[in-house]
């Protein structure tokens, strides 16, 4: 298994295999291309996963992360998101939808925080839980700590 850069002509795999997994807020060419784009794939050349991340006021922020079909269950989403957070020394934040458990437990268990829920954060109008984790060698992370939602 790699983790590596997606390049441009993997983009459109990406879109349908998110197309097969999401009914809205699908990525685009544009978001592969403009943010930090990765992609799991095995010594065959076949992508397993991906994710996408942004840095976004002080965070990185984790726009999706994706594991294809017949792969899950399989641990590889573990690999995805270690990786992602190994990129930035900065503080981590994403949403999930408020449905997905499966996602919700993965990230609690990586010391993701639940800080609120915003309705209707999807195109399709399901809710979403906004969620964070502190780096504690980001000096950043005392600021966030200080903060009342």
């Amino acid at each position: 298994m790699i983790i590596r850069k997606a390049i441009s002509y993997e983009y459109p795999i990406l879109i349908e295999n998110e197309s097969r997994v999401f009914d809205s807020d699908i990525i685009t060419k544009e978001d592969c291309r403009n943010f930090n784009t990765y992609v799991l794939d095995d010594e065959e050349g076949n992508i397993l996963g991906h994710y996408i991340s942004y840095i976004e006021e002080n965070s990185s922020y984790l726009f999706t992360i994706l594991i294809n079909g017949s792969y899950r269950g399989k641990g590889f989403s573990n690999l995805l998101l270690e990786h992602y957070l190994t990129q930035e020394s900065l503080n981590h934040t994403l949403h999930v939808n408020i449905d997905n458990y499966v996602a919700i437990h993965l990230y609690e268990s990586y010391d993701f925080r639940q800080i609120n829920i915003i309705r209707h954060f999807y195109e399709n109008g399901e809710d979403a839980i906004f969620m964070r984790r502190e780096n504690e060698n980001n000096p950043e992370a005392n600021l966030w700590r200080s903060r009342k939602f």
